[in-house]
């Protein structure tokens, strides 16, 4: 897991999954976050700010899926691959 912090939370998951991908697993559909109550005070506005950064990183076209959670951090949970 990845901690986000320090920057735009939005460029900052596409920056960490654009580092982290692998070869070789399929193609990339979806990036799966917590979010903690407290970080944000829209997920409007960060499903809007994904769409105009992931593309940015080569993401175009993956899926952001939030869930939010009793406090903590923006944490990057886990990269979900497809098989076709």
């Amino acid at each position: 897991m990845i901690v986000l912090h320090g920057f735009s939370v939005a460029e900052g998951i596409a920056k960490a999954v654009s580092d982290e991908r692998e070869g070789g697993r399929g193609s990339l559909a979806a990036v799966r976050v917590r979010v903690g109550r407290n970080m944000f005070h829209s997920l409007e506005e960060l499903l809007s700010a994904w769409d105009i950064v992931s593309p940015e990183y080569g993401l175009d076209g993956v899926r952001l899926e939030v869930e939010v959670v009793d406090g903590g951090d923006c944490v990057l949970d886990k990269l979900l691959y497809s098989t076709s």
